[in-house]
């Protein structure tokens, strides 16, 4: 009940869900008030800071197993046993393969001599004496670490983002109709700017749509959907999106570009065959980060084969036009 009331006074104090989640090891609870109490103002990015209370190891493995996205976890090098701040240390990096979370263990006065040989022969990012952190160095330590945390989660996010376009693009010219290639991007930039939350692009069922203005049209007709968009399939765009959207989706479309607002993303392509289309995807969970570049990137690579999809679909016509005049001078002769 303690730890529900104080996540709802501290949601009341950040006005935001969005927490940097630092969990603290140690058996003693004068140890843990005196951290919080400190940092209790503590922001990073705009970002509060929720400190997760553990009082032995199995209770932390059990809270690090739940969460995979502890930023920093404070250890007492001494926590039940010997070794048992150690072992936790080893435990996250070798058993749980946590290599984001940053560890910091902590001492009291007299073991100090032990740093040489833990820092050597143990995979952590700190060892600090406990005294020392009950004064501005903890807000150091906490920002080094958060700001550690955080590069170390871009790298790897910017990985898998490069996978996920590599990936993407080769399914992209599976695609042989205009129809099935716009409702595929759809899924493939939602999933590039996170709204997936894991479920791959195929399973993404976020609201977005796709609408084309084929070539001597004069509207775009919305021919892929997802989400609530559904229910404007094959309607006019304007039917589907608000006065203030539809003034940025026209903004973007003059343009020919494409953008990430706050709230939705929106881009544009045009064809050299005269087709155009317009891609809008809601954003409904916060984007934290996204490699612009790589967003750009993809960008680019639909707007190339939307075009050579639209070339090829006027070649084929243009050949079908072609044969149908030879079968009626083959008839007429």
């Amino acid at each position: 009940r303690r730890t529900i009331m104080a996540m709802e006074e501290l949601e009341k104090n950040c006005n935001s869900n969005n927490f940097w989640r630092v969990l603290i090891v140690d058996d003693d609870n004068f140890i843990h008030r005196m951290i919080k109490e400190i940092n209790k103002n503590l922001r990073f990015e705009n970002r509060c800071i929720e400190f997760i209370s553990s009082y032995n190891s199995d209770e932390a493995k059990e809270i690090l197993i739940n969460n995979n996205n502890i930023a920093l976890v404070l250890i007492d090098i001494f926590l039940e046993e010997e070794n048992s701040g150690l072992n936790l240390a080893k435990y996250i990096r070798e058993d749980l393969k946590n290599t984001e979370t940053r560890i910091v263990l902590m001492t009291g006065q007299g073991s100090m001599d032990l740093q040489e040989e833990v820092i050597l022969n143990y995979d952590i990012n700190g060892y600090e004496n406990k005294p020392d952190l009950f004064s501005k160095k903890m807000n150091t330590v906490i920002l080094s670490s958060l700001r550690s945390y955080r590069d170390i989660v871009r790298i790897k996010n910017n990985k898998e983002s490069m996978g996920k376009v590599v990936s993407s693009i080769s399914k992209l010219y599976e695609k042989d109709a205009l129809n099935d290639f716009l409702s595929s991007s759809i899924c493939h930039l939602s999933s590039l700017i996170n709204q997936c939350h894991g479920r791959g692009a195929e399973n993404c069922n976020i609201n977005a749509f796709a609408a084309l203005k084929q070539e001597y049209g004069y509207s775009f007709r919305i021919v892929g959907a997802t989400g609530k968009y559904k229910l404007y399939l094959d309607k006019n765009l304007r039917e589907a999106v608000s006065k203030e959207e539809l003034d940025k989706i026209n903004r973007i479309y003059r343009k020919g570009d494409h953008r990430l607002f706050d709230n939705f993303y929106i881009a544009s392509y045009k064809s050299t065959s005269g087709n155009e289309a317009i891609i809008f995807i809601e954003i409904e969970n916060e984007v934290e980060y996204i490699d612009i570049e790589l967003l750009e990137v993809f960008h680019k690579s639909i707007s190339a084969t939307f075009d050579n999809l639209c070339l090829n679909i006027e070649i084929e016509e243009t050949q079908k036009e072609i044969l149908y005049i030879l079968g009626e001078v083959t008839e007429a002769r």
